[in-house]
Order: C-alpha cells, then sequence, then structure tokens
C-alpha cells in the first residue's frame, strides 16, 4: 500500500518538478546534437552504399523523414521494426529549428529516452548512435540549475521504485 499509493504519489510529484524546471530553462542552440546525429549515421553508414550522399545531414535530413531515416540507418545495416518510434525522433530533432525551447529539448530527450533501452551496455550500432545524440542534448541542458537538481531528485526516487528490493514487496 505504500509503494502503490504515498510513494507512487512521490515519484509522480517529483516527476512533475522535472517536466516544470523544463520550463523554465533557457532557449537552446540543437546545432551539436544535430551535428552528433549527422556524425554518428555517417560514421556507421558504409562508403559502398548504393544512393547514399557522403555527407549524413544531406542523407537524414532529406525529404521522406522518418521513412528516409530508417533506410539511412538500414543502409547502414541498422534493421528497426516497422513501429520502431527512434526514426521519428531522429526525423523530429533533424527538423527542429537551431534554436528551441528548454522544454522542447526535454521533450526529446524524453523521445530518445523511451525509444532505447539505456540500461542494456550500448553495443549496437543503435544505441551508439542515439546514445551520442541523448548525451549530447542532455550536456547542452545541464547548464540549467533548476532541471539538474529536479531530475536528480526523480533518478534518486527511480532509483529506488525499479529496485529489486520494491519489485520483491510488490510480489
Amino acid at each position: 500500500a505504500v509503494i502503490n499509493g504515498p510513494f507512487a504519489r512521490h515519484k509522480a510529484a517529483v516527476g512533475q518538478a522535472v517536466e516544470e524546471a523544463a520550463k523554465t530553462g533557457p532557449d537552446l542552440n540543437l546545432a551539436g546534437v544535430k551535428g552528433k546525429v549527422e556524425a554518428m549515421a555517417a560514421q556507421t553508414r558504409p562508403s559502398f552504399a548504393a544512393g547514399t550522399p557522403s555527407e549524413g545531414s544531406e542523407y537524414l535530413a532529406a525529404a521522406g523523414g522518418s521513412d528516409r531515416i530508417k533506410s539511412a540507418l538500414a543502409d547502414a545495416g541498422i534493421a528497426l521494426e516497422d513501429t520502431h518510434p527512434l526514426p521519428g525522433v531522429l526525423h523530429q530533432i533533424q527538423n527542429a529549428p537551431d534554436t528551441i525551447a528548454f522544454e522542447d529539448a526535454h521533450k526529446l530527450k524524453r523521445a530518445l529516452d523511451d525509444a532505447v533501452n539505456w540500461e542494456s551496455p550500448a553495443r549496437k550500432q543503435l544505441g551508439q548512435i542515439t546514445k551520442g545524440a541523448r548525451n549530447e542534448l542532455r550536456d547542452l541542458m545541464s547548464s540549467h540549475a533548476p532541471y539538474n537538481e529536479a531530475t536528480q531528485n526523480y533518478q534518486d526516487v527511480a532509483r529506488v521504485a525499479d529496485s529489486r528490493t520494491v519489485q520483491q514487496i510488490r510480489q
């Protein structure tokens, strides 16, 4: 009852604090994040792949949106199921204005987090590409102290909520 009641409410409250802190952050320049996505895509794509330009930005930002990104990843040997959210998230990053609201950067970071399992080591190319972009985005956001404090508080609570002890109590 404690875990599903007061503890769950506390976790929701610290999660809401992250959302509120994201609303107060400064505008951010995404050029470095976009560059990271482009560089990682270019690094994984073989030079002999048919129809792929040598510059990642041309290929990833080309018309066709997330389908084009999925195709670029496939050319690099990274196959995704049709419903995988990552191509859409990468497409949003590529098509975002260079300067975006902090809250929008937070939404993109959450979308990247939802698209990839960060708990597993980045052994797959997909994980390496997205982890680099996600880390670049989070580093960009680290200048906003209220956001850093709120995310640290949330991580502390989430760590307990996801712990083995809590899972055993629930059983």
